[in-house]
């Protein structure tokens, strides 16, 4: 065992603004343009 990270990674990013969320999963095996995204309305 090395101690080197080989691991996948994985990103869950989210935004709150004052008209909409923005919610992106990123994962390293999936090219950016196929990654999960959504806008949805903010709950104000």
């Amino acid at each position: 065992m090395s101690g080197r990270y080989t691991g996948i990674m994985s990103l869950l990013a989210i935004d709150v603004g004052a008209g909409t969320q923005d919610i992106l999963l990123y994962d390293q095996e999936v090219p950016l343009e196929g990654s999960t995204k959504m806008v949805l309305p903010s709950q104000t």
